[in-house]
């Protein structure tokens, strides 16, 4: 996440720009005599915090003579100025532009090389083509797969994932993690050659009012809810200083570390079903991608969406790791030697604070009401889902203060 104490603007882009970007996106799909319908926007409940999506649709005929339909979904950033949060915000920007351009191609390399049959590029929408300047405009955009003509779908943010959910994430987090540690133990020098890329912004992801107000923020909720416990918990918890706490474990030389995900909130997972049934993952905005341990995926996904299903969690660490030791093996390493339970369990222990406190920190965000414009760093937003809201941060403070592996 990142500090915005600003309400962004979109650029309005007319439907030359959008054209322009699809056609230049679609020059390697050989498709000829395109014809290209805007679906709308995003606009209102489904934009992201600083961007907006629109929706197209291309139409062409294929080598064979066939009719092709491509959808598309396009992420614009919002237009950066020149504050301190607007520079943060387009190193983000930048960062899920790495991801897609030079990431994914590396790892997928390397999964052919290793005649991987369900790789982990599966899981993730294809990009077509990203725009680092639009008409001069300080903005970045990318054109990449729209996952709704596929069957894909985004879970009720309101109510906690199940298990099955739970485990195809962690079926994916594992193949991606287990991309990291493989690479890093067969071609180290390749690695350290993509992975010193992503190193993390520590400062523009701890920067912001929210941290300093997130003690009296929680305490407050889990009073109004009759757990005194709790709140008395969480305090002792974070009177060393959330900030300084989370700076402590960013800045950490990790040994035994992956290049993550890192923003692992419910709407960026969108789910395929099967007679009601969830069968098939997509991971989606990569823009705090850096390095470090697989626990800050872990502990923030599973803080922010499990709820009352934080009961399980030895179970699950257990169920990742049991697919991360699969997924190594078929790589050609053993995960004994670069990352066993062991391992797992101490940076647990020592890094999971992060994903808790990322969880509440930012879960109010989504039971606002509809509508509402995010203002991150603002205290004040008023939660209009209050019981679904508490149904998620109670689990998650109570495990995090009393669940011991």
């Amino acid at each position: 996440m990142l500090k915005l104490e600003m309400q962004f603007e979109a650029k309005k882009f007319d439907s030359s720009d959008v054209l322009g970007w699809i056609r230049q996106s679609l020059e390697n799909e050989n498709v000829s005599n395109l014809n290209i319908q805007l679906n709308g926007s995003s606009d209102g409940k489904n934009n992201g915090f600083a961007s907006d999506m629109l929706f197209a649709t291309a139409t062409g005929v294929d080598q064979k003579g066939d009719k092709k339909d491509i959808r598309l979904a396009i992420k614009a950033s919002k237009e950066f100025g020149h504050a301190a949060s607007d520079d943060f915000l387009k190193l983000l920007f930048e960062r899920e532009v790495l991801v897609y351009q030079q990431l994914f191609p590396t790892l997928k390399k390397f999964q052919q090389d290793k005649n991987i049959t369900a790789p982990f590029d599966d899981a993730v929408p294809k990009c077509y083509k990203t725009f680092t300047s639009v008409d001069n405009a300080s903005v970045i955009v990318l054109v990449l797969q729209d996952l709704n003509q596929l069957g894909y779908k985004l879970h009720d943010k309101m109510v906690s994932l199940d298990v099955r959910h739970i485990r195809l994430v962690l079926e994916q987090y594992s193949k991606f993690h287990a991309l990291s540690f493989a690479f890093r133990d067969q071609r180290p020098e390749e690695f350290k050659a993509v992975a010193e890329k992503f190193f993390c912004h520590s400062e523009g992801i701890t920067n912001g009012s929210h941290y300093s107000s997130v003690r009296a923020k929680i305490s407050q909720n889990l009073r109004e809810a009759s757990r005194e416990d709790l709140a008395d918990q969480f305090e002792k918890v974070v009177d060393r200083g959330v900030k300084e706490m989370m700076v402590d474990i960013l800045r950490d030389e990790v040994e035994q570390s992956v290049i993550i995900h890192g923003d692992c909130h419910s709407n960026n997972f969108m789910y395929r079903y099967e007679e009601g049934i969830p069968t098939k993952v997509m991971i989606l905005d990569w823009q705090l991608s850096f390095q470090h341990s697989p626990i800050l995926d872990l502990s923030y996904f599973l803080y922010q969406v499990a709820g009352e299903n934080l009961n399980e969690l030895r179970e699950l660490l257990e169920f990742y790791h049991r697919e991360l030791t699969k997924n190594l093996e078929a790589l050609g390493t053993d995960a004994s030697k670069v990352f066993p339970f062991s391992s797992l369990l101490e940076h647990w222990e020592k890094y999971s604070f992060y994903g808790f406190i990322f969880t509440v920190v930012y879960l109010d965000l989504f039971f606002v009401e509809e509508g509402t414009k995010v203002m991150f760093g603002n205290s004040n937003m008023k939660i209009k889902y209050i019981e679904a809201y508490r149904r998620k941060l109670i689990p998650a403070v109570d495990n995090y203060c009393n669940y011991k592996l």
